[in-house]
């Protein structure tokens, strides 16, 4: 009898130790940056809606990380997902990185300004006007220069006759000023401070022709990761949900975390708005930008949308 008694409360123990070591397991590294892209997982980070699902998410930032250093990174298991450009996803996979997405940050159409300010007494009027123009770009071959470049090429410029310099946001306007360069492609707060200010003015949008739906900003991880932690993978996914939809319900909170993670002001944050959330993620968000970096002899594979998004 004490031998039963003692083998029930042993596989009791292990039943025990099963499941504590199961919960102890829903956690998961996040590398992310700071862009309102992301706000889901900001809303998610802030108000507990991963522990609601029982997953503990830890952000990593990477604020100031280059692109390729963040992807890198997810590659060697530093994080198991990333906050990246749409873009970034399929030029990794398109290189041969087991790389997948595995819910949606994003799309458009985007609230505020994003486009070509051309600098005052530039007279650039249309957008043949900037061949042989030197445009100030915050990263290139990122996604706003992809953008910037198929804009172009909508509107019949060869792009390849623009003299591209890399400048970062924050530098844009003082060195416009200063006569640097003759248009960048910027975002808000940015692009309305420097119209107002008079320094420079609206010269083309460079999603004006782009369908509403497309993708901007995802989540990234590795196949082996997202095919070895479905429940993580599932929390995840439910946590993002509730986060876009707290954060559309509840504007003022939005904002309030908005500028917590992103460090902006209330004046900026007031000009940058409510990015256009939507998590989950399909192929058809991923098509248009697989047309665009086509198009530009980016991509080398067959790749297509439906094989870097994972079910």
């Amino acid at each position: 009898m004490i031998r039963r008694s003692f083998a029930g409360v042993l596989a009791a123990v292990v039943i025990i130790a099963s499941l504590s070591t199961a919960h102890a397991q829903q956690s998961m590294k996040l590398g992310i940056g700071v862009t309102s892209d992301f706000l889901a997982a900001y809303m998610a980070l802030d108000q507990g809606l991963f522990e609601k699902h029982g997953l503990k998410v830890t952000p990593v930032s990477m604020a100031g990380s280059p692109g390729s250093n963040q992807i890198a990174a997810l590659v060697a298991g530093s994080f198991d997902a990333l906050a990246m450009s749409a873009p970034g996803l399929i030029q990794s996979a398109d290189a041969g990185l087991p790389l997948v997405g595995i819910a949606n940050g994003s799309v458009l159409p985007t609230f505020g300004n994003l486009g070509i300010v051309a600098r005052t007494g530039s007279n650039i009027n249309k957008p043949s006007d900037l061949v042989g123009k030197k445009v100030a770009i915050a990263g290139l071959n990122n996604i706003l220069h992809f953008a910037a470049q198929n804009w172009l090429a909508e509107n019949g410029v060869d792009y390849k006759k623009i003299q591209w310099v890399e400048v970062l946001f924050a530098q844009q306007q003082d060195l416009m000023k200063a006569g640097q360069f003759d248009a960048a492609v910027m975002t808000d707060p940015f692009f309305t401070t420097t119209v107002s200010q008079g320094i420079g003015y609206p010269a083309g949008k460079v999603y004006d022709k782009a369908p509403a739906g497309v993708t901007l900003g995802l989540y990234g991880a590795t196949k082996s990761w997202a095919e070895k932690h479905p429940q993580e993978l599932q929390a995840f996914r439910l946590g993002l949900a509730d986060g876009e939809a707290l954060a559309k319900s509840d504007n003022k909170l939005a904002m309030e975390v908005l500028a917590k993670y992103t460090k902006l002001p209330a004046a900026a944050l007031a000009l940058v708005g409510m990015p256009n959330l939507a998590t989950r993620l399909e192929p058809g968000n991923l098509d248009w930008w697989f047309g665009v970096l086509k198009k530009q002899d980016v991509l080398t594979s067959n790749i297509k949308a439906s094989d870097i998004v994972f079910k």
